[in-house]
């Protein structure tokens, strides 16, 4: 046995005493570490000759957030996401900052997304998982089949849970004509499946801070048929739009999903700020852990929850992301959804 041989069983020999060992990843696995995304699903035509960083929209974007003066400016875990190819942008929908999705084995992360999504259609009264609501996997996103259920992925699932949180505490799909608020919209996720799901919301204004956002938000809304501008409901606003585009009272919830974690404290007071001079009565946030802390430009946290009752706000409803503590424990998620509260009355 040569010296690398022996190394390599040294190795194995230390990790078995930990209860760890190695095996080698398949080629599959392989492709979906490495690129971030699953290429099962062919890209749409056109595609690629415009998710392209060098298409004149997302660098007139690019251009006009530089020049906004605003805290919310104050960019920290998203710096890295700024620099030019830090994605793939015709596989935004893959395993990135905008949704972490495969990150184990196949083997492993089917059986957690089969746990979530039995737990998932548990609670589906309204039957939305596989009929008003399906996945397509376009885009390069992780899907993940079985026999007694739909085609699922994470994003298909955090939106029903989403929706669902929302109905028990803020009667979602009993509303007529809701307006909402969605901060940190990332590519629209959110924006897509509420709209597909429930005619009780009237308008959905979608609006972040990173040019590459409202630029991915403005084209997957558009190809989804959401925007006003093709007869949808939603709306996407420029960052230095964000002053005019919308009027004190005009929106009755805003919903903050993770991003208000990945932000700086000052960025986080920004945002808060400027629901406070909306009146926006509700706001839904769900941070990235248990508690509500930002993410500092020296990778230290701060509590941006005083900003939140500074600003009026009064916590209404908390719930676990995932209320089932087994399968919270084994898909691996200590997260909770908050409702804030402005104003009495009931929701």
């Amino acid at each position: 046995m040569n010296i690398s041989a022996l190394s390599k069983q040294a190795v194995r020999v230390a990790l078995a005493r930990v209860g760890l060992s190695i095996r080698r990843i398949a080629h599959e696995e392989k492709l979906y570490v490495l690129a971030g995304h699953d290429p099962a699903v062919p890209l749409p035509a056109g595609t690629e000759t415009v998710l392209r960083y060098d298409n004149p929209r997302l660098l007139e974007l690019e251009r006009r957030y530089r020049a906004v003066d605003s805290p919310v400016c104050q960019h920290t875990q998203w710096r890295a996401e700024l620099r030019p190819q830090a994605m793939d942008l015709r596989y935004f929908r893959g395993d990135n900052a905008y949704m972490w999705q495969y990150r184990r084995t196949r083997d492993f992360t089917r059986l957690r997304y089969y746990l979530y999504a039995r737990y998932i259609r548990e609670l589906d009264q309204r039957q939305l998982l596989g009929r008003k609501l399906t996945e397509d996997g376009l885009f390069g996103c992780f899907t993940f089949s079985f026999d007694e259920m739909p085609t699922v992925s994470r994003d298909l699932l955090d939106s029903i849970n989403e929706l669902y949180f929302l109905d028990r505490h803020w009667n979602l799909f009993g509303r007529r004509g809701a307006r909402l608020l969605d901060i940190g919209a990332g590519y629209g996720r959110l924006a897509h499946r509420m709209l597909s799901a429930t005619d009780s919301v009237e308008r959905y204004w979608c609006i972040d801070a990173i040019p590459r956002s409202t630029f991915l938000c403005e084209y997957y809304l558009g190809y989804r048929g959401c925007l006003t501008s093709n007869g949808g409901r939603a709306v996407v606003v420029p960052l230095d739009e964000m002053e005019t585009s919308l009027q004190p009272g005009g929106a009755d919830l805003a919903v903050n999903i993770h991003s208000f974690s990945e932000m700086s404290y000052a960025a986080v007071e920004g945002w808060i700020r400027w629901l406070e001079r909306l009146k926006v009565p509700y706001l839904m946030v769900i941070p990235n852990e248990p508690d509500m802390l930002s993410k500092e430009a020296d990778d230290t946290r701060r509590s941006y929850r005083p900003i939140i009752e500074r600003a009026g706000y009064r916590l209404i409803a908390q719930e676990p992301t995932i209320r089932d503590s087994d399968v919270r424990k084994l898909f691996g998620v200590a997260d909770f959804m908050f409702l804030f509260a402005r104003e009495a009355g009931p929701a």
